[in-house]
């Protein structure tokens, strides 16, 4: 018996499996219809006036919606298989359609946007760019300097950056591709394998920094080295001298003469050791190279 079929009288087989095919005049185990005299069909007792494409049969009342992308009319009381798209206002059969895994919105697989860093689809590029940033939040490893995430582990660093406000340095996270290019252009320097942006102008050395005796000389011939002084013009490294010699410790006094020549006394006794030296650089290298041995 279809489902459009009229009923004829019957009084006893008042129910019916539709997927078997069998009505009983006993009341079974499974049954999909209770069967009445005077219904004309096994939808009720009246013909619906509208055609359900995707069930098959009539109803009262039909809606327009999607399936594979062709237009159909479906029971407007069985729409179980489909989804209602708020986007575009219609309703699309589930198979053809997915959630965004941002907002949850159904969308249909072919306006889906997929993201080749997380491997999910969403709605929009606005759900698809908070997914991938929170993404990489989770996954990736931030640059502070950069202002940027970045993949690997390796490609990040450290450096200290002054900062006014608090009259210190801050640990802050560096690629080490940026890093190199500061130190490169001469917007940063390395101490002891520790990278500083701003160095104390009178000293040349990173604020409260303190020689010790392995890098002590090194460190400071480099410093010596980058001064510019040629004969007649050594006012940049007698400013430096006075101010390095200012930091160390003991009892120090640093006069100068007319000439500018640097005299400086440590202690208090009655003989005390004397060296003299020249501050002027007759050289022209601004990169030194210096070798341990």
């Amino acid at each position: 018996m279809d489902i459009r079929d009229t009923l004829s009288y019957q009084d006893s087989f008042k129910w019916y499996n539709h997927s078997k095919k069998k009505a009983y005049n006993y009341e079974p185990e499974e049954y999909s219809h209770d069967l009445d005299t005077t219904d004309i069909n096994l939808n009720g007792d009246e013909d619906g006036d509208e055609w359900d494409d995707y069930h098959g049969y009539y109803c009262e009342e039909t809606r327009l919606c999607y399936r594979n992308g062709a237009q159909i009319h479906v029971d407007t009381d069985n729409l179980n298989d489909f989804v209602w798209i708020e986007s575009i206002y219609e309703y699309h059969h589930d198979d053809d359609c997915t959630t965004c895994d941002e907002c949850q919105e159904w969308i249909l697989h072919r306006d889906a946007l997929q993201s080749h860093l997380t491997g999910e689809k969403y709605c929009c590029g606005k759900c698809m760019e908070k997914a991938e940033k929170e993404f990489k939040r989770k996954n990736w490893y931030y640059s502070e300097y950069d202002d940027e995430w970045f993949e690997k582990e390796d490609d990040i660093t450290r450096i200290q950056v002054w900062t006014d406000a608090e009259n210190k340095y801050k640990d802050t996270s560096i690629t080490a591709g940026t890093l190199d290019k500061l130190v490169k252009d001469g917007k940063a320097w390395i101490f002891d394998k520790e990278a500083f942006d701003t160095l104390n102008p009178g000293t040349g050395l990173p604020y409260g920094y303190k020689l010790n005796e392995k890098n002590m000389n090194t460190q400071l011939l480099k410093k010596l080295y980058s001064i510019h002084s040629p004969s007649g013009k050594e006012q940049n490294m007698i400013r430096f001298l006075r101010s390095y010699i200012g930091t160390l410790p003991g009892n120090i006094s640093v006069s100068q003469d007319r000439y500018g020549n640097l005299y400086v006394i440590k202690g208090t006794g009655k003989t005390i050791p004397a060296w003299s030296a020249i501050s002027t650089r007759w050289h022209t290298a601004t990169t030194p190279r210096i070798s341990r041995r």
